[in-house]
Parts: structure tokens; sequence; C-alpha cells
């Protein structure tokens, strides 16, 4: 196993990925394709990333997540492993608000459809519930938009 050809590997498979956060087994399957990379181990990748200053690791481990939503989280193929970006990929925090507020707005636009759905199918629990979920996504359109960015 060859450290250099790791790092060029990383970097390179990190710099084109359509997303900045890649799971770290993703990251293992495409060093495994490459013979001077192939010995490397999980373990020793993650001490590797983690001491490395061009790469943040993300231990998705830490989350106060119960058996059942880390359950539910892989059954939507959503990986909870360790996630690793490049720095230079970590998003300002003005970046960040505005991905933010565009989720925020297709929650918002979902809900709302639900909601009429709910109404016009006379499912008053539904509806009362989705009012509660449309608040509070309200809500945190107004604490994002308060937020110093600066």
């Amino acid at each position: 196993m060859n450290l250099e050809a790791v790092e060029q590997t990383c970097l390179a498979y990190l710099k084109q990925t359509e997303r900045p956060m890649v799971p770290v087994s993703r990251l293992m399957r495409r060093l495994q394709q490459d013979e001077d990379c192939a010995g490397i181990s999980e373990s020793d990748l993650l001490g590797f990333l983690r001491r490395h200053e061009l790469f943040k690791v993300i231990d998705t481990n830490g989350l106060p997540l119960g058996i059942d939503d880390m359950a539910a989280l892989a059954e939507a193929g959503i990986e909870t492993g360790p996630q690793v970006m490049l720095v230079t990929r970590i998003p300002s925090p003005a970046q960040l608000a505005e991905q933010m507020a565009v989720q925020l707005q297709a929650l918002t636009e979902a809900l709302s459809r639900a909601l009429a759905e709910a109404k016009e199918t006379g499912r008053s629990d539904e509806a009362r519930e989705l009012i509660k979920m449309l608040s509070r996504a309200e809500e945190i359109q107004k604490e994002l938009k308060d937020l110093p960015l600066e």
C-alpha cells in the first residue's frame, strides 16, 4: 500500500463527486479498485484521513439516533457510518444557510400539498399534525433568516 497513492486517489475522487460528503465505505470501494491502494484497511484509512489537513471526517455514529432511526436511514439508502469531505468543499455559513432555505422551501411545499390532500379527504387528525409541522418549518425559516452569517 502506497500512502501517496491513497492520498491522490482520495483527493481525485472527492473533488469529482456530486455531493461533497462521501461515506468512507464508498471511498474504500474506490480505493480497492486501485492496485496501489488496495491494501489499506478501513481503520487505517480513517486514521489517515483524520490526521490529514485536507480531509474532514464526520462521524455520524455520535448522532443521538436509536436503533429504529438507524434502521430507517439504512432502509432509505442513507449510510450512517463515517463520512469524509475535502476541507475545500466545506460550505461557508452563507452557502449552508442558502442550501437549508432551499430544502425548507421544498419541505414546506410538500407539507402544504399533503395538508390540502388531508383536508380534501377529511383526515382531520392528519391535517392538524401537518399544520403543526408547517408551523415549525416556518419558525425554522424565520430563525434561519435571523442567523448572523458573517
